[in-house]
């Protein structure tokens, strides 16, 4: 499944059983929201297909148009040929569902962005149309052979947010996406290596997720501003991260073998470091040299808030969060916190800012 993520300062709407008459979207969208018009089963008509596509000639990738779930029924994708003018793309959580006529998906000619996740697609060369060429995002899920051949992405030009779920058929060909800016990694085993994120000389945001490594050592990417690793199996060594020089954000969530986070130079640029249920770790070593950090949130871990505070904090930091999840002791944790001068509010971001 792919993991559905937007920036936490984007509004959106999701309606469901659309009815053009009971919502005014004009309005919706002058408020700033995105707007998802969502489907879980085939309950449309041609007229309410004739009235969406209006829609999306109009507000454009401001909607996007989701088919999710349809749970034992079947999907056909002929439903594209209604709304040939759809920008934003989603037809997701789809396993257990057959599907027909996907040749309809290459017959759109305005497609910006497509999110496919559909467990019983079988489709090698599901990116090889023309059509896709123009994509400027792309999210593809597990499915059930996990086959996609991903060498023609080097035609994507215009691509620039990438999300794949166990999808590494030619994944070198990543690489070479020069425009690429956004890249998520789900589920992807150890014998893939990673080190072609290395070539991405636009990338700012890289989120690596589930699977299975032992490090990410490899990963030495300049460029990335907001790095994010959740829950990847096995993995140990993180390597030092004052690598990643342009480093803005960083959250790392639910590793359990690792026992050390370094910093040996400054990050002219990190702001925020979330660490959370990493219950092996034990220390932060050169925290003292991140001079621009300003909140620090550290919960769930084998590290010693007294041992912490005498190694040194940063001069600038504002907040810091720290609990064991043990309410009578996090109470205590915050009250020493306060009482040397730092605010001590958690932080309630599930991703990063800017994912």
């Amino acid at each position: 499944m792919i993991q559905r993520i937007k920036p936490i300062d984007i509004k959106e709407t999701v309606i469901t059983n659309w009815d053009n008459k009971k919502i005014d979207i004009l309005t919706k969208v002058n408020e700033g929201d995105n707007i998802v018009i969502q489907f879980d089963s085939p309950t449309y008509s041609k007229k309410m297909l004739s009235s969406l596509n209006k829609l999306c000639e109009r507000f454009e990738d401001k909607i996007n148009v989701r088919f999710h779930g349809f749970q034992g029924k079947e999907f056909d994708f002929n439903v594209l040929n209604e709304i040939n003018k759809v920008k934003s793309l989603t037809i997701d959580c789809m396993t257990n569902t057959s599907i027909v006529n996907i040749s309809a998906l290459y017959k759109l000619s305005s497609i910006e962005r497509l999110e496919i996740d559909i467990g019983s697609l079988n489709k090698k060369d599901l990116l090889f149309s023309k059509n896709l060429y123009e994509l400027e995002k792309l999210a593809i899920g597990e499915n059930g052979k996990d086959n996609i051949d991903l060498s023609v992405l080097e035609n994507y030009y215009k691509l620039s947010d990438l999300s794949l779920i166990k999808q590494t058929a030619n994944t070198n060909t990543i690489g070479k996406l020069s425009n690429l800016k956004k890249l998520l990694l789900g589920s992807f085993p150890k014998s893939v290596k990673l080190s072609f994120i290395n070539q991405l000389k636009n990338l700012s945001v890289l989120k690596i997720i589930f699977g299975s490594r032992d490090s990410i050592e490899e990963v030495e990417n300049i460029n990335v501003q907001y790095l994010e690793l959740l829950h990847v199996n096995s993995l140990e060594k993180l390597g030092d991260l004052s690598r990643f020089k342009n480093l803005r954000e960083i959250l790392i969530t639910d590793q359990a073998k690792v026992t050390e986070i370094k910093f040996s130079t400054n990050c002219n640029n990190l702001e925020k470091v979330i660490i959370q249920n990493c219950k092996q770790l034990k220390q932060i070593v050169g925290l003292n040299n991140l001079t621009s950090l300003k909140k620090l949130h550290i919960a769930t871990t084998e590290i010693d808030l007294e041992l912490l505070i005498k190694n040194g904090l940063p001069g600038d930091i504002e907040n810091i969060h720290f609990s064991i999840g043990k309410k009578k002791v996090d109470q205590e944790y915050r009250k020493r916190i306060e009482a040397i001068g730092y605010n001590s509010d958690a932080c309630n971001e599930a991703h990063l800012r800017q994912w």
